[in-house]
């Protein structure tokens, strides 16, 4: 690992960290450059020397410290991806080395997964603390700049994985079978191609995701989450289709894809034999033994056709919720006579 991944870190992390605070519910006390003063007599003491209040430490000690209380204890110094190393050092920093180095290992040395679950980690200080919850917001922000600073290692060439040049849908111009959306702001588009090669790239992490990468309800990365259009969904491979089918039908049941109504005409539609039109209230209404027994041809009818509203579709259409309500109903004529209903009960006479 080379000391320059350790120079850029730490302009990150006085970035993040600032000058002397001394808050009350900080539970680290008084610190300078976010280092405590009880940080700061440890180290002090390892080295022979005087107590001194953190108040007056200077940047170089602040450095010198650092590197050795957090960057090389952490493991930090053992990764070859400098935005590996940079997320787990500004953990340590921020909690501890035997902190940061347990959340690294539970999240298989990936980065975005380390960054929910570095969310997770600040959730349950303030779930066993409430008085912890004034710093709350400042450590949302710090997950936010902590990806921001991994992306500008990659933006501004400080760091150019092999993988660099590998095409991804976030490409402007980009040829495959999948392009996002034209008008994303280039941040975005930015910032969501950084994470598609990062874990595209990752061993044991699932490749082939088109859009946008992760739907855990806490992702903090994906603030802006970006929808499926049925343009989208249409224009999938196999591969990227059954990659993102989980993502799609959450979605679709959610009434998150909305359909073009120029490009989703069903008034000419016509029921295939023993067939039906499933519609979006079909989808919402269905139980998950419902949506299991029929996946194959609500699957097959989003590639296909789409999924309508109720109301796009003629009454002569048979969707699903119609054949369900069809009611079996005995023949009302007989050879010995005729099936009538008396007060609710079908009697022969």
């Amino acid at each position: 690992m080379s000391n320059k991944y350790f120079e850029k870190s730490m302009s990150f992390i006085f970035g993040s960290e600032g000058g002397y605070s001394n808050h009350p519910n900080d539970k680290g006390g008084r610190t300078n450059y976010g280092v405590t003063q009880a940080t700061y007599n440890g180290w002090r003491r390892k080295k022979g020397l005087p107590i001194k209040d953190v108040k007056n430490i200077s940047r170089d000690e602040a450095k010198q410290l650092y590197y050795e209380e957090f960057w090389v204890p952490s493991g930090a110094s053992d990764l070859e991806d400098p935005r590996d190393a940079y997320i787990l050092f500004d953990m340590a920093v921020n909690s501890s080395p035997s902190t940061a180095k347990k959340l690294f290992r539970e999240s298989e040395g990936n980065a975005y997964k380390f960054l929910n679950n570095r969310k997770r980690f600040y959730n349950n200080i303030i779930k066993s603390d409430p008085t912890q919850k004034s710093f709350e917001q400042g450590w949302m922000n710090r997950l936010n700049d902590v990806e921001k600073n991994m992306n500008y290692m990659v933006d501004s060439g400080f760091y150019s994985p092999s993988y660099i040049k590998e095409g991804t849908p976030f490409d402007v111009g980009y040829s495959g079978e999948l392009n996002v959306d034209k008008n994303m702001p280039e941040l975005e588009r930015s910032r969501l191609k950084n994470k598609y090669q990062y874990l595209k790239n990752k061993q044991n992490t699932p490749t082939g995701f088109a859009t946008p990468i992760s739907y855990e309800k806490d992702d903090v990365l994906s603030s802006k989450r970006v929808v499926f259009t049925p343009n989208q969904i249409g224009n999938m491979s196999r591969k990227e289709f059954d990659e993102n089918e989980s993502a799609i039908m959450t979605q679709l049941k959610q009434g998150q894809i909305k359909p073009n109504r120029f490009e989703l005409d069903f008034s000419e539609y016509k029921n295939d034999k023993n067939k039906v039109l499933y519609t979006r209230e079909d989808l919402d209404e269905m139980s998950t033994a419902d949506y299991t027994q029929h996946e194959t041809e609500i699957t097959n009818q989003i590639k296909k056709q789409g999924i309508p509203y109720k109301n796009d579709v003629p009454d002569f259409v048979t969707t699903w919720q119609k054949q369900k309500d069809k009611v079996k109903r005995p023949n009302i004529l007989n050879r010995r006579g005729r099936w009538i209903n008396n007060n609710g009960r079908l009697t022969l006479m």
